[in-house]
């Protein structure tokens, strides 16, 4: 009997030392060799992230993965929305002492040390009013650079509304830097203009506008996680044939946009009058067709979570989409630029989020059908713009609309400089010229690929 029990209680022991070695090495696990295991979830995973509780497959790549960022070692380059450190950057002493360091050095005139003191203290305290500032005058007058100095000024203003010296210097910056976005718009004008007299039956045009039409939908599907290739994407708008080893979904999402771009093509583009909602769901009920048929073309009436920030609550989308609606056809919006009336309008569709999924890609195409019906090429935002797109879109978010307006901007330049690079070896005749901006000003579209 003593033998027995003797022997229960060394089986008992070796289970609880076990049991305890398995969940120590669980704990490990999770916090030191989870996130290491997976960092292709970050950085263009072929699978997508996990989904969490109401939230869309497209929604899920906006998501801050909080429960993931537990180790700084897997951030490659610069932070971007895709992965953005929610842990301690450190502390606000530690912050400050190293401000009050870069000034030292400043005055010294020690410039590249101080440089790096400055970022290295914004790093630690990224929303401190006073590093913001400093930052924002040093880099004002080492390297000129007023428009992110007038950004580092409003930034401190969103955090600390009465700071003092941001209010001083931003005020000083903010005309400068409304003649340089200015600018930039009229250089985006002349542009314009200098696309509108390629005749639109030049040879090197439409096939450009072919080849952009492809790409286009490569890079938006690509920014939401599909893993086709533009080759694989190619053949799938021109063929209708399946690819080996690729998913139905990310079929069904590249059928979906064409099928989107084809309805504004056919249906948007020619027609006078105001945008509507009903617009709004066609374009989506396309979008989401093949993918899920059921929540294409509805409004969502679930809740869904893009990180730290909550879109509108669904009873309240209805309500909110008809103020857009109101808005993209008044008076004040129609005075804006049209780059960034596109841009603006972009940004708030995508705020208040008004589907369970497909927002971005329907949001791309409402600013696409702004930017053609003031002559503008569509714009192609790149599968390797997806960091800065994101990452203007949470500071647009945060109360600062400029960055995204000039991402934006630069990207609308980007296309219409590929079209101008494409047809510099033609030169159209005046006649040529006049009647193709007579006939075409308002029937800027997509190329698409033709139906077989």
């Amino acid at each position: 009997m003593k033998v027995y029990m003797f022997i229960s209680c060394h089986i008992t022991s070796l289970l609880v030392f076990s049991l305890s070695v398995l969940l120590y090495g669980w704990a490990v696990l999770y916090y030191d060799g989870y996130l290491p295991l997976f960092p292709s979830y970050l950085f263009n995973s072929p699978s997508p992230p996990p989904v969490r509780k109401h939230a869309s497959y497209e929604v899920s790549y906006f998501i801050e993965p909080i429960d993931f960022l537990h180790d700084a070692r897997v951030y490659v380059g610069r932070e971007s929305a895709l992965a953005r450190p929610v842990h301690d950057r450190g502390s606000e002493a530690e912050a400050l002492a190293t401000l009050h360091a870069a000034n030292g050095f400043c005055r010294n005139g020690k410039f590249d040390k101080a440089e790096k003191l400055y970022e290295h203290a914004l790093a630690l305290q990224p929303n401190h009013p006073d590093i913001l500032t400093e930052y924002g005058i040093f880099v004002e007058n080492y390297s000129g650079d007023i428009v992110k100095a007038n950004f580092l000024y409003s930034r401190a203003l969103i955090f600390r509304p009465d700071h003092s010296v941001a209010k001083e210097y931003s005020a000083k910056t903010k005309p400068i830097v409304a003649e340089i976005d200015a600018d930039m718009m009229r250089i985006l004008d002349e542009k314009r203009g200098m696309f509108l007299r390629i005749p639109r039956g030049n040879s090197a045009l439409r096939r450009a506008m072919r080849e952009s039409y492809i790409a286009h939908v490569y890079h938006t599907v690509a920014l939401e996680g599909n893993t086709m290739t533009l080759m694989q994407t190619r053949s799938i708008l021109e063929t209708k044939l399946a690819i080996a080893g690729k998913s139905v979904m990310e079929h069904n999402e590249i059928l979906g946009l064409d099928s989107a771009l084809r309805f504004i093509n056919s249906s948007m583009t020619n027609r006078i009058g105001a945008i509507t909602i009903n617009d709004i769901l066609d374009i989506h009920k396309r979008v989401l067709g093949y993918v899920d048929p059921v929540e294409a073309g509805r409004f969502r009436t679930t809740e869904v979570f893009i990180g730290k920030f909550t879109p509108t609550e669904p009873q309240l989308v209805e309500q909110e989409m008809n103020e857009f609606i109101t808005w993209i056809n008044s008076e004040s919006a129609v005075e804006i630029h049209p780059v960034e009336m596109a841009a603006i309008a972009h940004y708030k569709f995508v705020s208040i989020h008004p589907f369970i999924d497909g927002n971005g890609r329907t949001a791309r195409l409402l600013m696409n059908f702004i930017l053609m019906q003031a002559g503008f090429p569509p714009v192609t935002i790149r599968l390797e713009d997806r960091p800065e797109y994101y990452d203007k879109l949470i500071l647009a978010n945060e109360g600062d609309l400029r960055p995204f307006v000039r991402f934006i901007a630069k990207c609308t330049e980007r296309t219409l400089e590929e079209y101008l690079r494409c047809v510099t070896e033609h030169k159209p005749s005046t006649v040529d010229t006049i009647s193709s901006v007579a006939r075409d000003l308002h029937r800027i579209h997509f190329t698409n690929i033709p139906d077989r």
